[in-house]
């Protein structure tokens, strides 16, 4: 009996290292993720350094039959590379392509079953397949090649089946791809017509990419830098289409720098001290409100968009002088004596101030702490 054979797949900047396989399971992983340069290597001891981030014992899981195995190690080798990555790039949810001469490139953002995978095959067999899960973009807006294999659904049930990009027919990926397009995929098997594009406003961009952007809130000025990633590409666009099969000229189009027009608004960033919280504690017998943590924040046409707790929300009208006012801790009377301040007198300012600290509260923007009763 051979001995088992141990599997390193580099996954962006760091590697999965699959031990326990047999000859045939170890061909068959060599074959799936060709792509992304598997290699053979020598098993190390668990307490030794390696450069792998994940290890995966195929022994550990006889429970799993090899599609159900397959579908384990995509999503573990899609983590690790995310993981590698957090922090330093911004991370979309969706595929990429490039055009094979140029190496403009276009991402294709959306949840899952958005259509990404079904668009990527379609795309993939003229422009060069890049990935079909993360998106990694630095800050000159190169992409990183991450060429795993595409799941896909057999009958309509899991585990999904893996397929290497070769076997599918998709073009190789190039070195020197830059983001050129950010498209949110909206299929709509109901529509007619030849697919559209309409370009977003930044406030509808933000709300459809920013939940499909992997540890934003790690990287240093999160919402900034995809606020400029967008700005760099003319805008995002949404594509309106019902087949994948309808996509191809309208991609091209895009990728040659023709995007629809239409407004897209102002942004601006709010400077980096005006994030901060002051170190007092809260005193007296009065309730008090504080701006809860903010990762980053931008100033909109629309009102103040703000990365926290639960990820990105807009707010409007009295909000953004409450959580500016807010970095102490503040009464109600306090409060709303800035809501003044800013706007002027109002018979309805203390409802309207109530609404807007019950509303920024339930969305975990402010912290209350209620006053001490002696």
């Amino acid at each position: 009996m051979s001995d088992p054979v141990s599997l390193r797949i580099p996954v962006l900047a760091s590697a999965v290292e699959v031990r326990g396989l047999d000859e045939a399971q170890a061909r068959e992983l060599e074959r799936v993720w060709r792509r992304c340069g598997p290699v053979r290597v020598t098993p190390i001891d668990a307490d030794a350094p390696r450069d792998a981030a994940v290890v995966i014992d195929r022994r550990a899981l006889p429970a799993l039959d090899e599609r159900a195995f397959g579908e384990h190690l995509v999503g573990t080798a899609t983590l690790a590379a995310i993981e590698s990555r957090a922090g330093e790039r911004l991370l979309l949810h969706g595929a990429a392509l490039a055009e094979p001469s140029t190496g403009a490139t276009i991402a294709l953002v959306g949840p899952s079953g958005a259509g990404k995978t079904t668009a990527t095959r379609e795309l993939g067999r003229r422009l060069a397949y890049l990935t079909d899960e993360t998106v990694s973009i630095g800050a000159d807006l190169d992409v990183e090649r991450f060429e795993k294999p595409l799941s896909r659904l057999v009958d309509g049930r899991r585990p999904k089946r893996q397929h290497a990009p070769d076997e599918l027919g998709l073009r190789p990926g190039v070195d020197g791809a830059r983001l050129a397009v950010i498209a949110v995929l909206a299929r709509d098997p109901g529509a007619e017509g030849a697919p559209e594009a309409r370009r977003l406003p930044i406030v509808e961009a933000l709300a459809a990419l920013a939940p499909q952007t992997s540890s934003l809130a790690r990287l240093p000025r999160g919402l900034v830098r995809l606020c400029a990633t967008i700005d760099a590409c003319g805008g995002a666009v949404e594509l309106r289409y019902a087949e994948a099969s309808s996509l191809p000229p309208l991609v091209d189009e895009l990728l040659a720098g023709r995007v629809p027009a239409g407004p897209v608004g102002r942004w601006r960033a709010v400077d980096a001290e005006a994030l901060g919280l002051g170190a007092s504690e809260p005193a007296g017998d009065a309730a008090r409100y504080r701006r809860g943590e903010v990762g980053d924040a931008v100033e909109l046409d629309e009102g103040l968009a703000v990365l926290g707790h639960r990820g990105l929300t807009v707010v409007a009208g009295l909000a953004p002088t409450v959580l500016a006012a807010a970095s102490e801790w503040r009464t109600r009377a306090e409060l709303v004596d800035a809501v003044r301040r800013e706007f002027g007198a109002h018979p309805d300012a203390d409802r309207l101030v109530d609404e807007t600290l019950a509303a920024l509260v339930e969305h975990r923007l402010l912290e209350r702490r209620d006053g001490v009763v002696h």
